[in-house]
């Protein structure tokens, strides 16, 4: 108000406890997150009265909800060992896809500041990090270092950095190009740029299906054309690329 204090209007409508809330980029909604296990999207009308859509898909706690960049989808975290992401449709309903992967309950998920990633930490002890294939799947990668459960992960603004915060005392800071810890990712920089490490497993056929792996390293100008790079076509799959360029940041997807 023009006197300094400030006013509110009440958000009625959830069945419990509301545990997160936030503006989507232009501001013209919000999100809510809650524990009767539904996210709501709540718009003003031109009365001043909000009014929600509600979220359902979750058979936990959902508590916590974010819009993406562009303000097109919504990740949402639940206590249900599941992030949800959620698209709107041109009718105005909301569809979802489970991101499954985590062994315990979801706490925290975000977008990326371009939102082609999404961060999700769990209890589970881990941050997982997930993309989004051509083909509508999403996959994701585990960073692993953490002594105890994860309530709190985020990009850094520019999206090259993670940041994670544990019941262990510590927070970490994560490469988001490389998915590595800071430390384990200063030791790589004496690696050759262009060093990737892959594997392939060669079936040798007959009754028993004899199976032999691979492991070599392959050029740069040779991992130009790896066919693992596009969708994991044949037998051949990236376990980790060591200090990549930044072309090969997908294939640290493969595992």
């Amino acid at each position: 108000a023009e006197d300094g204090n400030w006013t509110s209007t009440p958000l009625e409508g959830h069945g419990g406890p509301v545990t997160s809330a936030a503006f989507s980029p232009d501001g013209t909604r919000i999100v809510t997150a809650s524990d009767d296990y539904t996210a709501r999207v709540w718009r003003e009308a031109e009365d001043g009265a909000w009014t929600s859509t509600q979220l359902e898909g979750h058979v936990g706690s959902v508590v916590s909800a974010a819009f993406s960049p562009d303000g097109k989808r919504i990740v949402t975290a639940s206590l249900d060992n599941t992030a949800r992401v959620w698209r709107e449709a041109e009718d105005g309903n909301w569809t979802s896809t489970p991101l499954e992967g985590h062994g315990g309950p979801v706490t925290s998920a975000a977008f990326s500041p371009d939102g082609t990633r999404i961060v999700t930490a769990s209890d589970d002890y881990t941050a997982r990090v997930w993309r989004e294939r051509e083909n509508g799947n999403w996959t994701s990668t585990p960073l692993e270092g953490h002594g105890s459960y994860v309530r709190s992960a985020a990009f850094s603004p520019d999206g090259t950095w993670i940041v994670t915060a544990s019941g262990d005392n510590t927070a970490r800071v994560w490469s988001a190009s490389y998915l590595l810890p800071v430390e384990e990712w200063r030791r790589s920089q004496s690696l050759r740029r262009s060093e990737v490490i892959c594997q392939r497993e060669l079936n040798f056929g007959g009754s028993d299906n004899t199976t032999a792996r691979d492991r070599r390293t392959v050029s740069e100008e040779d991992a130009k054309a790896f066919p693992a790079v596009q969708d994991r076509i044949g037998d051949d799959v990236c376990e980790r690329l060591v200090n990549p360029p930044p072309l090969w940041e997908a294939l640290f997807f493969w595992r």
